[in-house]
């Protein structure tokens, strides 16, 4: 799925969309990391593609909203504080930078 303004406008995201009761409208937002990231490093994303990963390494982000990988309650209450006080969407921008900021340990995970 291509991300376009519209997209952002039309598509009603919120916060209560990460712990639907089935997978469907998680993998719609999974579907616009994939976007975002083909945005930023097209070779990235074919990498992925590439790799069948289907981005669901992201998955438990979206889910714990990063919960489980911070180092300390202090980290864990800012990303909360960000994601609350943000659109939606911000979960989707802050996985897209974690992503690009890790991309070499993506990359040799993924190679496993």
């Amino acid at each position: 799925m291509k991300i376009t303004r519209y997209t952002v406008y039309t598509h009603t995201l919120t916060h209560r969309d990460y712990l639907d009761v089935n997978m469907n409208r998680t993998k719609v937002i999974i579907g616009y990391l994939c976007s975002v990231l083909a945005l930023e490093d097209p070779q990235l994303e074919r990498f992925m593609t590439k790799s069948e990963c289907a981005y669901y390494f992201s998955l438990s982000w979206f889910i714990t909203w990063y919960g489980h990988v911070v180092r300390s309650q202090e980290e864990g209450s800012r990303i909360m504080d960000l994601l609350l006080a943000s659109h939606p969407f911000m979960a989707i921008y802050l996985a897209a930078a974690v992503s690009l900021y890790q991309i070499d340990m993506l990359v040799t995970l993924l190679q496993l």
